[in-house]
């Protein structure tokens, strides 16, 4: 018997109820709390702070929480323990039936792959202490471009879903919430970076010196100032991030009161 068919034979009927440990910010559990919301997973959290967590850390990897000295984790009601963002979300989804299928598993693992590997990259910028305005448009118009070009290549042509398009298996999987967040977090990003530039509320000396960062982009880089004026560079993506967002639970948690987007702002040079 096959891995993938023992894992069909015996999924993870419930979870039960879920506690997952975090920071209160989005981060790498945001995609695990939309699929939890989405899919109606009872959960609570736990959340840690820079004061927190240090001996939060301590206690969790001697006690075998935190297997690996890091969040996010989770607990259940029925005795289960994960650690690592892709590994919990890709049980829970195992959980209410939205594993990939047997043929696709490899392909939600290279998706899962390249998520991370654009988080990666993407850290990298968001926590350089050099960072600038310029930083913030040469990530958006070399790195996330080309990234989503990527992913656009790898949305099926058709789907046999009437509800919206999916990265496999012909239907919603636990991939899907990944991606959507990988888009959602880099549109967060986008707008909570803009010049305002329309507004003389928010004319000051920050907000010149950045237009003058603009100005001189400009001649290379695209100035991308919203969400929109970047996933609709990518047809199949605008279509996928459309109606994702408008899944009915999915739409109330991203319209809600839910943990903000930490984001270290370019810093003026």
């Amino acid at each position: 018997m096959s891995f993938c068919m023992e894992i069909w034979l015996y999924p993870i009927s419930s979870v039960g109820n879920v506690t997952l440990h975090y920071f209160a910010t989005q981060g790498k559990a945001e995609a695990i709390r939309m699929l939890m919301v989405d899919q109606q997973i009872p959960f609570t959290e736990t959340n840690y702070t820079e004061q927190t967590w240090p001996n939060a850390k301590h206690n969790g990897t001697a006690t075998g929480l935190f297997t690996f000295g890091q969040v996010p984790a989770i607990t259940t009601s029925k005795g289960l323990q994960f650690v690592d963002s892709k590994v919990i979300i890709q049980v829970l989804g195992r959980s209410v039936g939205l594993d990939c299928d047997c043929a696709d598993i490899t392909k939600c693992d290279t998706i899962a792959a390249g998520v991370n590997d654009l988080y990666m990259s993407r850290s990298k910028v968001w926590n350089d202490p050099n960072s600038s305005y310029s930083t913030r448009n040469k990530f958006i118009n070399d790195i996330l471009f080309t990234w989503l070009g990527y992913f656009e290549r790898l949305v099926p042509n058709s789907t046999s879903e009437s509800d919206g398009i999916y990265f496999s298996s012909e239907r919603l999987t636990w991939v899907d919430y990944l991606v959507f967040e990988l888009i959602e977090s880099n549109c967060g990003f986008i707008s909570q970076t803009a010049v305002k530039q329309n507004n003389p509320d928010s004319v000051n000396k920050q907000d010149v010196v950045l237009n003058n960062y603009i100005k001189e982009d400009n001649e290379k880089y695209e100035n991308i100032k919203d969400c929109q004026s970047l996933i609709e560079n990518f047809p199949k993506l605008n279509t996928f991030y459309k109606s994702f967002r408008n899944r009915s639970r999915l739409k109330t948690y991203l319209n809600g009161k839910r943990h903000s987007l930490f984001i270290p702002l370019p810093k003026i040079k």
